[in-house]
Formats: structure tokens, C-alpha cells, sequence
């Protein structure tokens, strides 16, 4: 399934399996994208990222090469140009008849690496049409639980592209407790035990979000 087609681009990405990551980046053109499937089996002090911006072809074979060292498929996307600020997630959490309840849409200040990492600073922060295309997308998936989703807007095009989709909790979900306390864990625990989710309380300030140390 194609995020294009439920109201958000995907980022063209490629799973590379074999020695083609040559030929990958050509089509994608540079910079690219490099991302480790399973970033948490990275071993430490190895000098490998969750997510490294190439400028060559080279480069990713030689990402490629250490594919065994990660223990983790190396990934290939499209980069797509932004601007400041024009890093956005979404988080949320589909329940079993497929509404998404708790979460909401914020935007990432910094990030690490720069451009292209973990969010380092964000903020809850309203976006109806990221939103929107953000349960169009669960909704054509039948997506049913809890979700982290990270886009970029094209400055060029307007256009919010999906850039990763992490179907579990992100880093930061608790930047969208309610004024009750209520984030997607909550509500994922109350609906798995058949007690309704409440309705959101409001808070009286939109919060932000740091991370002291990114790795």
C-alpha cells in the first residue's frame, strides 16, 4: 500500500536485500537515505546510525557490506527536500473497531543526525490536514493499534511526505497526554480491556518535548 494513495507520498523507498544498493541509489538519486531495519541491534561504538544521509553510490555498498555487523536489512529512501520546521510525527492508536483515539500531531524543531534522526525537540502541535492524512492512512491500512508516524512537507510541493512508520510508541508519546493524563498506552489498555477510552481533556498549553542525550 502506497501512502500516496491515502492523501500523503511515500518516500520511494527500497529494502535492499542484495549487492543493488548501487543501482538504488542512482534511482533515488543524492542524497539518500541509509536506515537500519532494526536499529536497536546496532552494536555500540561500531560508528553505525539508525539513519545516515548518503552523497554516493559508494557509500551505500559499503553500508551495504556491513549489513551482518547491524544485524538489521539496510534501507534505501528517497530524500525529500525541507525547510526549518518542516519535520512533523503523528502519533495515535487505532482502536479495535479502527477509530483512532489519544495522540495528535507535533512538530519536530531539532533532530539527530540533523535532518534526518531521532527528534531531539518537538511540540504538540495542531495540524488538521497532517491528521487527516494521518487516519486516512490507518483507516486504508485497517491498522489496528498503537502507531508513531514521521513526515516531511515538501516546501516545494506543500506536500507532507510519510518518511517512517513505527507501528508501537514512540520516544516522545507522552508529549500527547491529555489534561487527564491519557496517552496512547492508556488508551490502548482501556480499550484492550473493554472500558471506554474518556473523551480528551484539554490542556491549558501546548507541551514540548526534549531529549538530553541522542544516541
Amino acid at each position: 500500500m502506497r501512502a500516496g494513495r491515502c492523501g500523503a507520498p511515500d518516500d520511494a523507498g527500497a529494502g535492499v536485500r542484495r549487492i543493488d544498493a548501487v543501482g538504488a541509489v542512482a534511482r533515488l538519486g543524492v542524497p539518500t537515505v541509509a536506515k537500519w531495519s532494526r536499529p536497536w541491534l546496532l552494536p555500540r561504538d561500531a560508528g553505525l546510525r539508525s539513519t545516515t544521509l548518503i552523497g554516493s553510490p559508494h557509500e551505500a555498498a559499503a553500508l551495504f557490506e556491513r549489513a551482518t555487523e547491524a544485524g538489521s536489512r539496510l534501507l534505501l529512501q528517497a530524500f525529500v527536500p525541507g525547510a526549518r520546521d518542516a519535520d512533523w510525527f503523528v502519533h495515535g492508536y487505532a482502536g479495535r473497531d479502527g477509530v483512532v483515539r489519544g495522540g495528535g500531531t507535533g512538530r519536530k524543531h531539532r533532530s539527530w543526525p540533523r535532518s534526518a534522526g531521532l527528534t531531539v525537540s518537538g511540540e504538540w502541535t495542531r495540524n488538521p490536514e497532517l491528521w487527516s492524512a494521518a487516519q486516512q492512512l490507518i483507516a486504508a491500512l485497517d491498522y489496528r493499534g498503537v502507531f508513531d508516524l514521521d513526515f516531511r512537507r515538501d516546501t516545494t510541493t506543500g506536500a507532507y511526505h510519510l518518511i517512517d512508520f513505527n507501528p508501537r510508541p514512540g520516544a516522545q508519546f507522552r508529549l500527547f497526554a491529555d489534561g487527564a493524563g491519557t496517552d496512547v498506552v492508556r488508551a490502548l489498555h482501556l480499550d484492550l480491556t473493554y472500558r471506554p477510552v474518556p473523551p480528551r481533556t484539554p490542556l491549558r498549553a501546548a507541551p514540548s518535548w526534549w531529549r538530553t542525550t541522542p544516541r
